[in-house]
């Protein structure tokens, strides 16, 4: 076995410019071998030659998973063996294989997605059966553990990851090991990043850092909560949302679609044989339109045309997404938490819900008529600014959502179902354990003044903290065709080193 160290990073697509020369970084100032796991060939073949720069170390290839479902599998692999190696996996480690792979792996998970009925078909969900979702988790396992055996560790690095079928192996055996794992997480503020140390974003220097963060004066209260709310026309933003919804757009997208599908298909590329299918992607964009259209009717009302009664806040989160399967999978039927607050609130207090501005109509509308059935629960014109909720709400509710932490930042009681992260730094966060904690929300609507002050300044904090603490990524760093600059490469992998 070979005794040299490597460095892992998951080479997320969106920020394929930063992988390769990341590892040149830390292998430069710590001698970690650069090891990219990619997802096809044809990314493996891009790295080698991207930026015309030779690649010093390895590539990975992660198994095709999605494939090997589309393809039926190891009808020779005997079931039980498949399930004893689970098992001991499961008990070793202290998770469950649906609930910590498959519930977020949204090929594999449609049945547990009731925020997602109408999710777009592919081949791989059609043919998604009880026995390859199992042989497909096992797979990636064994693959974690050879590479493990093959390339020791020294250190991973993901981006938002961690969780799904090839997340999670990666992640408890880093934990087994003693290996250290840094996350690119999101502050949920601007473009700001912070190394979080496992997949949900729990980073607990950056929580010392939050709590231990000095009191800011009025001045810096007041300049938090300005930076905190939207800069641009929330107006604005609604009216681009409406612009991509037209007939013409919608048209062009979905022959668009169709062209690049048919496209990869004649190339052999592997991911089209997986993928959506194009009629279904088509679907969905015609459904996100009449959802829209739904959801902005002149019927719903906005925030002043609401009763004058207190009112709890609850945004939907986008399904499926990596934050509710992943971050809180005891908690990502929000349909069934909906009802559960709604269930646990005093006589005369409403429940306001606001969908997600970009949920992309996979819904349905039955999933909106079960909230509007509920006697005091108002589903809330899509176009409304949240901010103003959020302002004017006794209570922020939420899953994992970013509309907590921006309510958090601006001083607001949050209750928080979703046991990790750094916003339970925050002393008005409170952490709702399960649906039974449910009977605290009515001692959390009471306030006075002097507790509203110290919020602020608590928020204030939180924010200020971050905003220290946080990476600054580049505004542009979705730019797929972006060159790093040398700076912005040392800045980012300095930033990860100091956490080691």
């Amino acid at each position: 076995m070979s005794q040299k160290k490597y460095a892992y990073y998951v080479t997320s697509p969106e920020l394929r410019w930063l992988w390769k020369e990341l590892g040149a970084e830390i292998q430069r100032q710590r001698e970690l071998i650069p090891l990219l796991i990619v997802r096809t060939k044809e990314d493996g073949k891009f790295y080698t030659s991207q930026f015309g720069r030779e690649f010093k170390g390895e590539i990975v290839v992660d198994p095709d998973i999605y494939g090997f479902v589309v393809d039926g599998g190891d009808p020779k692999r005997n079931m039980s063996e498949v399930w004893e190696k689970l098992s001991i996996f499961e008990n070793d480690h202290g998770m469950r294989v649906f609930r910590d792979q498959v519930l977020a792996e949204r090929s594999f998970a449609r049945a547990y997605l009731s925020g997602a009925p109408k999710l777009a078909r592919s081949r791989t969900s059609d043919r998604a059966t009880e026995d390859l979702i199992l042989q497909a988790c096992l797979m990636a396992i064994e693959h974690y553990e050879d590479l493990f055996c093959r390339f020791p560790p020294g250190l991973a690095v993901v981006v938002t990851g961690g969780s799904c079928v090839l997340g999670k192996p990666l992640t408890v055996l880093c934990r087994k090991h003693k290996v250290p794992f840094r996350n690119l997480t999101h502050s949920r503020f601007s473009h700001g990043y912070f190394w979080a140390e496992d997949e949900y974003g729990n980073a607990p220097v950056v929580s010392n850092a939050i709590a231990e963060f000095p009191n800011p004066s009025d001045a810096e209260i007041e300049c938090a909560h300005q930076e905190i709310s939207p800069t641009g026309d929330f107006t604005h933003y609604v009216k681009t949302l409406s612009a991509r919804m037209r007939l013409s757009k919608l048209l062009w997208s979905s022959a668009y679609n169709f062209a690049a599908y048919v496209y990869g298909r004649l190339k052999g590329y592997s991911r089209t044989r997986v993928t959506y299918y194009p009629s279904e992607v088509a679907k969905q964009l015609f459904r996100t339109r009449a959802q829209w259209r739904y959801l902005s009717q002149r019927k719903r009302p906005f925030l002043k045309d609401l009763p004058n009664r207190p009112f709890v806040f609850f945004p939907l989160q986008t399904e499926p997404e990596i934050s509710l399967g992943g971050l809180a999978p005891y908690f990502s039927n929000q349909l069934t938490t909906i009802m559960e607050i709604s269930l646990s609130l005093p006589a005369g207090v409403l429940l306001v819900i606001k969908e997600h501005p970009v949920q992309s109509g996979v819904r349905g509308r039955s999933f909106y008529k079960s909230i509007e059935a509920l006697p005091n629960t108002i589903l809330i014109n899509i176009q409304q600014d949240s901010y103003p909720l959020i302002d004017n709400a006794a209570l922020v509710v939420s899953v994992t959502s970013s509309a907590a932490h921006e309510a958090a930042g601006m001083g607001k009681k949050v209750a928080y179902f979703s046991p990790h992260g750094v916003i339970h730094a925050v002393p008005h966060v409170h952490h709702i354990a399960s649906y039974n904690d449910l009977h605290r929300l009515a001692g959390l609507l009471t306030d006075d003044p002097d507790s509203a002050k110290q919020r602020q300044r608590d928020g204030a904090r939180y924010f200020l903290a971050l905003r220290k603490i946080s990476l600054d990524f580049p505004k542009d760093q979705f730019n797929l065709n972006k060159v790093p600059s040398e700076d912005e490469i040392c800045n980012i992998a300095n930033s990860l080193l100091n956490t080691l």
